[in-house]
């Protein structure tokens, strides 16, 4: 494997999003049940530039911290900050690719990333030809006409992908995007992926379960304990970029994934049956 290119490093070492000691719980649904608690007191930071993948188990709360750093949901405690400012309302500078596509079937692959430009109140001919270019970029040229129905899944991911970066957002966030893919289409879109992001200066944080995609994609990994859940370590990946299929191969590869794997069964994410 070609070691041309230095390993990654955040491009900016100041953080964009900051978390003091942030929970969130759901009240109690009946007399004499407690509050279900989905994220135990968190302190995290998310830097400029930097792909931050987060890996744990279902149940663990890694969504509800994307909705947190999104703004969609408020804390139950603790502090949230976006450039040193407290974060109370939606976050605007932001693009969210869920689990599920989300396309409407009723617009093409066009009209449904131009949608992002429809609800900020963009004009579409301002834009139009950045949407194209997106498109294009992601392998989608010639598809823009296309419906949903007449893409693949991983095709419509991608047009997914695209409609969170239209209005170029300083914060990108993914919540399992390629979770619901085979297994092939997820490795192409993990390997796409960086192409997609590795001139932007805009911060991505990953959420994942699987320790392979999160040590592929990230700069670093924060790795989370089953529910309630919080962040047991933090490790930094110096991996060079591009990553490519054999990156998976090398000895420094399996070590991070091994590290993973070793801090779920000190938790007890993970356990053997000997």
């Amino acid at each position: 494997m070609s070691m041309v290119h230095a390993a990654t490093e955040p491009r900016n070492g100041a953080a964009l999003v900051t978390l003091s000691e942030v929970s969130k719980h759901y009240p109690a649904r009946g007399s004499g049940t407690p509050p279900l608690v989905a994220l135990r007191p968190t302190t995290a930071e998310f830097r400029h530039g930097e792909i931050v993948a987060i890996v744990g188990p279902s149940g663990c709360g890694k969504s509800t911290l994307l909705s947190l750093v999104s703004g969609l949901e408020r804390a139950s405690s603790g502090t949230l900050m976006i450039d040193g400012d407290p974060l109370v309302q939606p976050y605007k500078d932001a693009g969210i690719v869920f689990q599920k596509d989300l396309l409407l079937p009723w617009r093409n692959a066009l009209d449904n990333v131009l949608l992002q430009a429809e609800v900020r109140g963009i004009s579409r001919r301002s834009i139009a030809a950045r949407a194209l270019d997106l498109l294009a970029m992601v392998g989608l040229k010639g598809f823009e006409r296309h419906y949903p129905h007449e893409l693949s899944g991983g095709m419509r991911q991608r047009v997914s992908i695209c409609r969170a970066l239209l209005h170029e957002p300083r914060l990108l966030l993914m919540d399992e995007p390629f979770a619901a893919l085979d297994a092939i289409t997820r490795d192409q879109l993990a390997l796409d992926f960086q192409h997609i992001v590795k001139a932007d200066t805009r911060t991505v944080v990953f959420i994942t379960h699987n320790m392979d995609e999160a040590v592929f994609i990230g700069d670093r990994v924060m790795v989370m304990t089953a529910r309630p859940g919080r962040i047991a370590d933090v490790i930094d990946i110096n991996i060079p970029r591009p990553r490519t299929i054999h990156s998976r191969d090398i000895p420094e590869f399996t070590a991070y994934t091994g590290r993973v794997r070793d801090i779920f069964m000190e938790h007890g994410v993970l356990k053997d049956h000997t």
